[in-house]
Order: structure tokens, then sequence, then C-alpha cells
């Protein structure tokens, strides 16, 4: 038998070069859309403002005591006393709900349905109402209908229906929680006429033209007028004696009810559960105009300034510390790292977008700030799927006290105060073990091409925790590992769950690269001299990068298996 010939050693002053290549995670996206925390509204007299990129403009289509329901990008958002509930199901238009949680709703061709909650409309459980054409409304006690072409009403939650004394077919109605109705006779002409008709049923003629009406809670209104934000201002309002319409400014309760936050950071619980929700507060109709009060602000979004882009993004470096800032003191060697990252790090891309709304209920208050670990009620998650438009609603999950949530490439990553969960588009958040730190920061997490995942963490000493995920499916035992080296300024994720480790001396004159991966460590590079300021160590075509921030040339450098730096030419 011939002998094994003997392996050839490797050459010292060969760049180090590491070549992992990995299947692609099932979950992974072929293709991912920037993330962006704001977009810009199209200007409307000159103006725009900062809108969410995810639901674009929420325009209320109901406020009502029982129940919100926003129109936005991913559909029509339910909102009730229980939080953010769902997505009114495509192909039914939510009308109106009464004192008993029973909502009413229509499918095509006006065709009336019932459910018997806000939750079962949101699961599209429905039942026809039987022997009405057409539910236009209803509020409180109130519902009024259409039946053989005649305006009917209910007083009990629309199980009975009477004639209302209006002459002649009816095309719309709307109703208060008092009883009292408009509603517009039936028309060939584009203008329509109106009739006020009292609890008592006496009917009178509406003699102006109305502008779009509608009806918000106790409020029957319009020619709404809305600010430079967008918000609800100013309208036309019919007042108490359902007699006389108004012109005045809307109370704050309808100028925020628009306003729906849905943001990755948890912005922390309502401060105090015993206030009243919005809707309650807009049962009963104004008495009379009352002063205008100018310099109302409500919980819209004013003053927020739009970044702009940062031109070192295409810079083609990977790592997290792309640059942002210049070093505020001279630095040396690798210590400059530190000084170069990001004030705000970059989203990475992803499709699948995870976000919390802002319905979350606190139990006790300390100091004017929900006590931790004391949430009545977490915040609703959002998963949306920019490439399906898919959209689900989920709880928080049990025993996670929030922080974040981070959306890369088909993952949405929870991190609470003491777990992670992590959830693929399913929407089932699940957990995957403890947090390898404790904080109450942001992670940052960077994907390899495989969906490896790297997360980091930079604590105000600038020292940096870190972990590696495996590409796995969601909760998956072990998918974690803590890869955190004393000294280390740069880890950079690569395929099959490996991780790239660059550490320095306290100097910042050594430096030492290790690969961390499943199958064993293994130091590549021990004690290589770094005299320059350096600002980042990327990985290029398998290659470790060094990174210069001084003019002088070359701006980079490879390094050799000896420690030895193998400059390039700019």
């Amino acid at each position: 038998m011939a002998s094994a010939l003997p392996e050839t050693p490797p050459d010292p002053d060969a760049p180090v070069h590491i070549e992992r290549v990995g299947e692609a995670a099932p979950w992974l996206e072929r293709e991912s859309k920037r993330q962006e925390l704001w977009e810009v509204s199209p200007r409307v007299n000159g103006v725009s403002h900062p809108i969410n990129p995810v639901l674009g403009e929420t325009l209320a289509r109901a406020i009502e005591p029982g129940a919100i329901v926003l129109s936005s990008r991913v559909g029509q958002l339910v909102m009730t006393k229980d939080g953010v509930r769902g997505l009114v199901p495509k192909g039914v238009r939510f009308v109106g709900v009464v004192s008993s949680g029973e909502v009413f709703a229509e499918k095509e061709g006006f065709a009336p349905f019932r459910a018997a909650s806000a939750d079962d409309l949101v699961a599209g459980k429905l039942t026809p109402v039987a022997g009405i054409d057409r539910v236009f409304d209803a509020a409180g006690v109130f519902v009024v209908a259409a039946r053989g072409g005649v305006l009917v009403q209910s007083k009990d939650g629309g199980k009975t229906f009477v004639d209302v004394p209006m002459k002649g077919a009816v095309d719309r109605a709307f109703v208060r929680a008092d009883g009292v109705i408009l509603a517009a006779a039936a028309s060939r002409k584009p203008e329509q006429t109106w009739s006020t008709i009292d609890a008592k049923g006496n009917v009178q003629p509406v003699r102006r033209a109305l502008e779009a009406p509608l009806r918000w809670g106790g409020f029957i209104l319009h020619a709404l007028k809305r600010d430079d934000q967008g918000q609800p201002d100013t309208a036309s309002v019919l007042t108490k004696d359902g007699r006389t319409f108004v012109s005045l400014r809307l109370p704050a309760q309808i100028y925020g009810a628009e306003f729906i936050s849905f943001d990755p950071m948890f912005q922390g619980a309502l401060m105090n559960t015993v206030l009243p929700w919005e809707g309650d507060v807009l049962a009963a109709a104004p008495d009379k105009p009352g002063p205008a009060k100018f310099g109302v602000l409500g919980p819209g979004l004013q003053g927020i300034d739009v970044p702009p882009e940062d031109p070192s993004e295409a810079s083609g470096i990977t790592y997290v510390g792309n640059l942002s800032r210049p070093p505020k003191r001279p630095c040396e060697g690798l210590q400059c790292i530190k000084d170069f990252r990001r004030i705000t790090p970059i989203a990475p891309p992803s499709s699948l977008v995870g976000r919390f709304f802002d319905d979350a209920l606190c139990k006790r208050l300390a100091d004017g700030r929900c006590e931790q670990g004391s949430l009545l009620r977490g915040p609703t998650i959002g998963l949306a799927d920019r490439n399906t438009g898919a959209f689900l609603v989920r709880p928080t999950p049990e025993g996670c006290d929030p922080l974040s949530l981070t959306s890369v490439r088909g993952l949405v990553l929870l991190d609470c105060r003491s777990a992670r969960f992590v959830a693929d588009a399913s929407g089932v958040f699940l957990r995957e073990g403890k947090v390898h730190a404790p904080t109450k920061d942001l992670w940052l997490y960077e994907p390899a091409e495989d969906g490896t995942m790297l997360a980091l963490h930079f604590d105000p000493s600038a020292t940096v925790t870190a972990a590696v995920r495996r590409p796995v499916a969601p909760g998956t035992e072990g998918a974690w590992r803590n890869v955190t080296r004393p000294g280390g300024v740069t880890y950079i994720v690569l395929p099959q769950g490996a991780v790239l480790i660059a550490t320095s001396n306290e100097a910042g004159n050594e430096l030492t690269l290790t690969l961390d991966a499943p199958e064993g460590t293994q130091e590549l590079v021990a004690k290589a001299p770094v005299t320059r300021p350096v600002h980042a160590i990327t990985v290029e075509s398998g290659d470790p990068v060094l990174h210069f921030s001084d003019p002088q040339r070359p701006h980079k450098a490879r390094i050799s298996r000896s420690g030895t730096l193998i400059e390039a030419p700019r």
C-alpha cells in the first residue's frame, strides 16, 4: 500500500483565507427589502409629515365606544379596550357596534351581517341579519337600516326593527347613541337631501348641503378639515338638539384617535389603567360650540426630522461599525474601532417586519413609570410580510417583559429582559433561551448569507457582548451560543454558524484573529502588530481586511498567517 503524502504546510506569508459556504435556512428570504423607521407623506398644501412605512396613513373608518377602526396599507385595523385585535376580513366593511359589543358589518352588495364581538368580526364569524336589506349604522342600543326601501330603526340592539316616520326611500343614514338620526333621501341627483330625526321621531329637513358626512362616536359631522400633520382638526357638528350644525374644533380624543404607534422598540405601557378608553368619551354630542382652543397637540408625530441617508452605507463595510462619526479624541490602532461605531445602527433588510403596537397596560406605577415586570397586558405585535401582503396580529408571549423587535431576512427576534423569542412568517414566537447579557438596551443583529445570525450588544464602557445563532428553525434547542471574548473589538458573522473574532490587547497595538465555529475554535493569527488607526475589520472574498482611518496609504490591508500586514494600494 502506498504511503500517504505528507500535508503541505500553509505558506506563512499567504493571507488568511476563510472558506465557508452554507445551505440557506428554509425561512431565509431570497430578496429582502430595506427597512425605514419613517417615510415622508405626500405634500398637502406644501407640507409633509412622517408616517409609518408599514401602516402608511391611518385614517379612521369608525370611532366608537366599543371599537376604533383604522384604514391602513395592511387593511382595516380593529382596536378595542383589549388592544389591537386584528384586521377586518377582506370584502367586509365595519358598520358599527352596539353597547352589548355586537358588531354590524356588510359585504358586497350591502348584504348585512352581525358578529357577536369585535374578535368574532376579525375571525370572520358572521351571521346574516334576517329581514333587513342593509344596515346603515349602529350606536348604543340603536341600529338604523333599510327594509323594503324604507328606513327602519331598532332600539334594542338590532333584535327588532320598526319604521321611522320619514317618507320615501333612504340612501344613507347615521344614528347617535342618543337615538338622533341623520338620513339622506334616495335620489338620482348628485346632491343628496338630508333630514334629522330626533329621539321623539320628529323629522326636520337640513337646509344646507352636507360635505362628506360621517359619524364618529356621538359626533355626526361633515366638512372635516385636517391640520398640517394630517390629523382631524375642525368640522361642522350636529349638536345635541339634533337640529343645528355648528363649526368647532374637534376634541383631543378625536384628534388622537387616528394615531397608532407601530414601533420596533417597546415604548412602555399606558400610565394609568383607570383612564377611560378614547372611544368612551365620544358617546355624547356637544351641547353647543365652546370657545376655540388653539395650540392643542394630539399624540401625532410633530417635530420628527427625517435623517438624510448616510453616504458611508455604500462603502461596502459589512461590520456594524459603519462610519457615522469621527473619533472625538485621538486614538491608536485597534482602539479606534469603537469610536467609529454607528450612533444609530442600520436596520438589516427584511421583507417580514415585526413591530409593537402601543396598547400595553400597566399593573403598577413607580415615579410615573410602569414598574419593571408589572405589565397587566403586553403590547400586541404586528407581523407584516411586505412581499405577500399578509399581516398577522400576535400577543406578546407569556413570560416576556418586552424590549425590542428586530426583523432580519425572514426572522423576527423578540428580545425580552431575560429571554429571547424568535418567529418566522408563521407568526409563532418560540422561546430560544436566555439573553446572554442583562440589559435593557438594543441588541444589534447581522445575518450571513445562509441565515446564521450574529447578535451584538455594546454597554456604556464599549464592551462588546456577542452571541451567534445557527441557521435553524425557530425554537431549536441550542440555537444560540455565546462567543464573547475578552478584548473582542470586532465580531464578523460567517456561514454555518461561525464567527470571526478580532481581539486586541489593552494598548490596541496587537491583533488576534480567532474562528469560532460549531465544530470548534481555531486561532488564525496570533498577536499581529498594528500601528495605524483601524476603523473597521471586514471579510472580503474570504479574506479578513483591516480598514485604516489615517490619511496614509494604503487605506486597507489583509493579514498573513504569520501576522504581517499585506497592504493594498488605493
